[in-house]
């Protein structure tokens, strides 16, 4: 799971092969199919959440089983999760966010550990049941899943600009006597954004549009 930056996590189903197979075919419910084949149009590694095994490669023959996580007590549900952020451990170095497909009790344990190691996690199918997220369509779906990491990465390329320029300015110090490409983009910064964080805005390229817009708390400068 470790040569991608947006692995994904999808949750195991009841309904399933009576034999022995590898888990990516041992599950057929339609949801987990669809799922199956949103995460594979990717091209991103993904895992198989399972109350039997814990953490399953797609790939990985196992048997059929009739364990559920609902039918666990929350000790054992949490000594789980356990053992499925030790065996992502080595492979999450280079990873921003792990995308879920998964309810609650899959998720319960596991997004606070991924979070304690400074890894986002995404949910597309928050506030949704297994059967609401039947009608999942790919594009829409890995859409809303890669949005959590698109951001990210936006402020980061934002952060490295700011520190390239050394220090902030506000539209009040910005004048005409200095150097300005003749095109680009302005981006602006505010206290109080989502995620704790600086809220980034991006204004038009005419300076003299600054005198009539809210005074930012800092102005980074331009991207040509």
């Amino acid at each position: 799971m470790g040569d991608g930056r947006r692995p994904f996590l999808v949750s195991s189903v009841k309904t399933k092969l009576p034999t022995r197979a590898r888990a990516k075919d041992l599950y057929v419910s339609a949801w987990f199919r669809k799922a199956r084949a949103c995460v594979q149009s990717t091209g991103c590694p993904w895992g198989i959440l399972s109350a039997e095994y814990g953490l399953l490669h797609p790939d990985e023959e196992i048997r059929p089983y009739e364990k559920t996580l609902n039918a666990m007590p929350v000790a054992e549900r949490r000594a789980r999760a356990n053992e499925v952020l030790q065996s992502m451990d080595p492979f999450l170095a280079g990873i921003d966010t792990v995308v879920f497909f998964a309810g609650e009790r899959y998720r319960e344990f596991l997004e606070p550990g991924l979070r304690e190691r400074g890894v986002a996690v995404s949910v597309p199918m928050l506030g949704l049941s297994l059967s609401q997220g039947g009608s999942l369509r790919g594009s829409t779906t890995v859409s809303m899943a890669n949005r959590l990491a698109d951001t990210r990465r936006f402020y980061e390329l934002l952060g490295r600009i700011q520190n390239r320029l050394g220090r902030s300015r506000r539209p009040v110090e910005c004048t005409g006597r200095l150097s300005w490409p003749r095109r680009g983009l302005d981006f602006f910064c505010e206290a109080g954004g989502a995620f704790g964080v600086r809220r980034w805005v991006a204004d038009r390229t005419h300076r003299n549009s600054w005198t009539n817009c809210r005074e930012p708390e800092h102005a980074v400068g331009t991207v040509v």
